[in-house]
Order: structure tokens, then C-alpha cells, then sequence
């Protein structure tokens, strides 16, 4: 029910992209033109490319949100970067049951990311990104967490809970 909407919108997003592959590419070039041609005036332009300003941080996920490796924005983009795991469970003072963690996906993993199924979702639901609070740690396997719904885009299941037991892999689990 709480994503109706969004489900929705992606339902008519799926429908648009269908109809996009349906649609012989001659007809999508000249769609396309005829946009183009009047974009501007439909959408105005600006003399200015848009800079940073107090909320520019809050519109943008960093990736090492996602994959723990975090770079410099400012850096060269093409520069390589070495990823680098952190075990936090393999340091002098682990993580304890409890305690708010984020789950991430090492960029060095060569691991599936963890993905939480129960009754609501039997096909799997991605937890990257989420938080959660500690609820067991069976090292070295799995780290049993209540994951917060909110924080990977649900709202409250049907019985009202605002969380939901996950378990991820002892790597993924970062700080806050």
C-alpha cells in the first residue's frame, strides 16, 4: 500500500520504456528532433551551469555509500582507484550487538550484495544502503541485523513493524 504511487509511476516508467523499444528508431530520431528543436523554449536555458550551493550534498549519494570505498568528487574522474575492504569485526573494537551500522557492498567484493526474503518479498529484496541495528553477530558468516524499512525506501509492513530482520555478510557492515 505505502508504495502504490511509486509503483505505479514505475508501472507507467516500464510501459514508456516498451513502447520506446516498440517504436521503429527513424520515428524515435524524429521525436527526438523535434524536442531538441524546442527544448529551450519550452524549458528556458541558463547562462550559468548550476554550482554548489547548501543543499548540493543532500541531492547526491556518494558511492562509497553503497560500495564503502569513498573518493574525492574533486578528484580525476579516470584516475584508478584501489578499493580497499574493512572488516570492521577484524579491528580492535568490532562492532557489538546493538549498535547502528550501515550496509554497504565492498567495491572489492567479488560476492553477490546481500538480499533479504521473507513472506513479503519472496523473490529478494536488495538491502545496500539500508541501517540497521546489530541484532546477532555469527562471525565469520553472517551478522543478523533489524534492518530500518525507511531506510531502503519502504514504509511499515502490514503489521505496522518499521523494521526487518536481515542478515549480511560481516564485510558489509560499516560504521555511522
Amino acid at each position: 500500500q505505502a508504495l502504490g504511487g511509486s509503483s505505479k509511476r514505475l508501472k507507467a516508467v516500464q510501459y514508456l520504456a516498451l513502447l520506446a523499444y516498440v517504436v521503429p528508431t527513424r520515428v524515435r530520431d524524429r521525436v527526438y528532433q523535434f524536442v531538441s528543436k524546442r527544448r529551450k523554449k519550452w524549458f528556458g536555458s541558463s547562462d550559468e551551469c548550476l554550482l554548489w550551493d547548501d543543499r548540493f550534498d543532500d541531492r547526491f549519494v556518494d558511492d562509497g555509500v553503497l560500495t564503502g570505498t569513498y573518493r574525492d568528487p574533486f578528484a580525476d574522474p579516470h584516475a584508478k582507484v584501489v578499493p580497499t575492504s574493512i572488516n570492521l569485526f577484524e579491528g580492535e573494537s568490532p562492532p557489538a550487538r546493538g549498535d547502528k551500522v550501515r550496509i554497504t557492498w565492498p567495491a572489492d567484493s567479488k560476492k553477490d550484495p546481500s538480499v533479504s526474503y521473507d513472506d513479503e518479498f519472496p523473490d529478494g529484496i536488495c538491502i545496500i544502503g539500508g541501517t540497521g541495528t546489530i541484532s546477532t553477530i555469527d562471525l565469520p558468516m553472517r551478522v543478523v541485523m533489524r534492518v530500518d524499512r525507511e531506510s531502503i525506501g519502504l514504509g511499515p509492513d502490514a503489521k505496522g513493524e518499521e523494521t526487518m530482520i536481515a542478515w549480511v555478510k560481516p564485510e558489509e557492515v560499516a560504521a555511522l
